[in-house]
């Protein structure tokens, strides 16, 4: 048996692997945190797992695992998710998958950015704590980009402004929801991460 062969063997498993976990999180207590309407998740750091481990095209792929399950969400499981596709399904669609995708995407290159320079087989703690930091805030951020500009003049979204501007409501969005998700992603994603590593499952 080939080395390139065991190599690809090896990424097809790690790949069934976690979006295994990904489907699990997503439809478990251990996916998503919702306070109102709030929805703070840790679904990124299996793709952003991913991502780090084989590259963008894996990393999107993960995303759009990520992405389904969102959008499966939107069928009687999240409030707000269910709210959105009552609006417009083909929008939610759109809002589940493309953020998803673009963040398992963005986080590959992020971390290879940052390990441009570095020696092969060697462990990078700060360049992983920078991705998995990304992969939470990226994925805030672009969801509630995509979500004020496919949903901002409807009147759900009016209602809950609540007086303020959208440039307000992002900002507060993002500080609420992306700050949290990004701490937590840091700390766990770099854990599991090595975790992984030393059980030479990475």
């Amino acid at each position: 048996m080939s080395v390139e062969f065991r190599s690809r063997t090896s990424m097809i498993a790690l790949f069934a692997l976690l979006s295994a976990i990904i489907i699990l999180m997503a439809f478990t207590p251990l996916g998503y945190a919702r306070i109102g309407i709030i929805e703070a998740t840790l679904l990124m750091i299996p793709v952003a797992i991913g991502a780090i481990r084989m590259g963008p095209t894996a990393g999107g792929l993960l995303g759009a695992v990520f992405g389904l399950t969102s959008f499966a969400q939107c069928f009687g499981i999240s409030p707000f998710g269910t709210t959105l596709f009552g609006i417009s399904p083909i929008s939610t669609f759109i809002l589940t998958m493309v953020p998803r995708i673009a963040m398992g995407v963005l986080v590959a290159l992020v971390y290879r950015v940052l390990t441009r320079s570095r020696v092969e087989g060697s462990h990078n703690t700060f360049a992983l704590g920078i991705a998995f930091f990304f992969s939470a805030l990226l994925n805030t951020v672009l969801f509630v980009g995509f979500f004020l500009i496919l949903f901002g003049r409807t009147e759900f979204v009016r209602e809950l402004q609540g007086g303020a501007t959208l440039l307000a409501f992002f900002a507060s969005f993002v500080g609420i929801n992306g700050v949290a998700e990004a701490i937590i992603a840091t700390i766990s994603g770099t854990a599991i991460r090595t975790a992984l590593q030393r059980a030479n499952l990475m």
